[in-house]
């Protein structure tokens, strides 16, 4: 039975008094069913993931990146800001409307069973309050519905959100009074997508919620707004565990354990260090809340999917585990200098078996998107920890081998946009500011995807130089490996010669019963009453 409204229609709480909620008939026909219909049998899926799509309708493709791409940039006279046309986008704008549909479209045809969508679909200013330093706020509510809308035609309605922090006003905003503070979000996102009855519980009031796919698999939605270290005064909160959300997501691992299915993480902000401001994009005692569940309950854990720095990363969470370590994707939108990219992911038992990147050049004159890597084979073996490490480990090992996968990477870590300086000493690492990075660049770029939990931890590998630790980890791992054959090789003996022991005592045991089985029959033959007679006479 799905979820029914609330009586009343309510104004949202905190929307500027933009968003109006309504409650009639016409607007429940409208959505699409709430039951989970994903038809998705077994622990094999596909889904596709498109984030940060900063869809901006009044993009200008005459305007410059200088001026916003928008003829309405604040104190910037128009005929400064021409430019060549770029009717699908330039770089260091947001997404025009003709990029959203390209991308949608290309993403189509990877027939997915379900899109992730990992937030961010207004554009960077239309959620700014009125004294901000950018451009005056255009409706960025309206901008959100529309994206949204147009996803949930792309997908056939087979879509979730995760909410980013420009999904709201003010951006990065929360107010923990209002209970109702994201119900017109939840209500749009329940209108144009697939949202079960019992996620929208927690939907409408948090924002967080689960999503099954399939028996054997689940989707937890996080509400990572909440926890954002910028902006500290719109959501700060003295409750240990705000909206309660650490409860429900161990309660949602606890049902995981017992009920022996995988589940994914997918969320906005990701709880570790930012590559290119070397800031902690987490407050610091929710960082250290989130990975105390992860590593609690790690096995049922199959994949961390985040984004919000528009880069194409990694961060490894366990130098020597076997799971898929926390990914980071890239944006459709180009304003932070990158091609944009979607993805698509690739479940197979119940484990993330592929990723494929694929991305549009925008140096084009008619850009289409592409396959640009599929993971394995390129860079990993595998998508482990593991495989993840040792790849960040060969950045510095000063082999050709390393020094190709650096360059491979570095260069998939901004869609294919290198910059033009070359970095050797800098204390951050990205690819659309540094055509090169090398020394001290290299070094913090390795620590950064091995321990860039925080800023702390990534110091902590700089002062140690953990970045070249590969070599005598990877010896101690060769020697446990050996040592390992080793005790298993005399295990076997001990056992093969107590089997050979076990052999012998069963078959004298055997010799031992045939000789007392002889005795006895001798003991019990015919009794001669003549010669016993006799003794007994003797005897006496």
């Amino acid at each position: 039975m799905a979820q029914p409204f609330d009586e009343n229609p309510k104004v949202a709480g905190g929307n500027g008094g933009e968003r109006v909620v309504t409650d009639s008939k016409d607007d429940r026909e409208k959505g699409v069913a709430w039951e989970n219909d994903l038809n998705i049998a077994g622990e094999d899926a596909t889904l596709v993931l498109l984030t940060d799509l900063h869809h901006h309708p009044s993009y200008d493709a005459a305007i410059s990146a200088k001026c916003l791409c928008r003829a309405d940039a604040a104190g910037s006279p128009r005929e400064l800001c021409k430019a060549d046309s770029a009717p699908y986008g330039r770089l260091g704008c947001n997404a025009p409307s003709s990029l959203v549909d390209l991308s949608l479209k290309a993403a189509a045809k990877e027939e997915p069973q379900l899109w992730l969508i990992l937030g961010d679909l207004a554009d960077h200013w239309a959620n700014q309050p009125t004294d901000s330093p950018y451009p005056p706020k255009a409706p960025g509510f309206t901008t959100f519905s529309d994206t949204l809308r147009r996803v949930g035609e792309a997908s056939g309605g087979r879509c979730a959100l995760a909410l980013g922090n420009n999904d709201v006003f003010p951006s990065y905003g929360v107010d923990f009074t209002k209970k109702d503070f994201y119900l017109s979000e939840a209500m749009e996102l329940k209108k144009h997508c697939q949202i079960p009855a019992d996620a929208f519980l927690t939907l409408k009031r948090y924002f967080y919620y689960s999503m099954k796919l399939g028996d054997k698999m689940s989707i937890l939605f996080l509400n990572t707004v909440i926890y954002a270290s910028v902006k500290k005064d719109l959501h700060a909160s003295e409750a240990s565990d705000p909206f309660g959300q650490f409860g429900w997501l161990e309660d949602q691992l606890k049902r995981a354990v017992k009920a022996e299915t995988k589940v994914y993480i997918a969320g906005h902000i990701p709880p570790v260090l930012s590559s290119y401001s070397s800031t902690d994009l987490w407050q610091k005692k929710f960082v250290v809340m989130y990975w105390h569940l992860m590593s609690t309950y790690r096995e049922v854990i199959a994949g961390q999917f985040f984004s919000h720095i528009h880069r194409d990363e990694f961060r490894v969470v366990d130098l020597k585990d076997s799971s898929p370590p926390l990914m980071l994707f890239a944006s459709v939108s180009p304003v932070r200098d990158n091609n944009p990219a979607f993805y698509k992911l690739q479940l197979r038992k119940g484990q993330l078996s592929k990723i494929q990147g694929f991305w549009a050049d925008l140096s084009k004159e008619t850009p289409e998107f592409t396959r640009e890597y599929s993971a394995p084979p390129s860079l990993v073996e595998s998508l482990s920890n593991l495989a993840y490490r040792d790849l960040a480990f060969s950045f510095t090992d000063g082999s050709d081998e390393g020094e190709e996968k650096w360059q491979k990477f570095f260069a998939q870590s901004a869609v294919q946009r290198l910059g033009t300086t070359l970095c050797d000493n800098v204390t951050k690492f990205d690819a659309v500011s540094c055509s090169e990075c090398i020394g001290q660049c290299r070094e913090r770029a390795v620590c950064t995807l091995l321990y860039g939990i925080s800023a702390s931890s990534k110091q902590y590998c700089v002062e140690d130089q953990l970045w070249k630790k590969h070599q005598e980890l990877k010896a101690t791992e060769e020697l446990m490996t050996v040592a390992e054959v080793l005790l298993f090789s005399v295990a076997l003996l001990i056992l093969g010669l107590c089997y050979l022991q076990y052999r012998r005592c069963k078959a004298r045991r055997r010799r031992i019963g045939e000789d007392l089985s002889l005795a006895g029959q001798v003991e019990l033959g015919p009794v001669d009453e003549s010669n016993e007679s006799n003794e007994s006479n003797a005897a006496a």
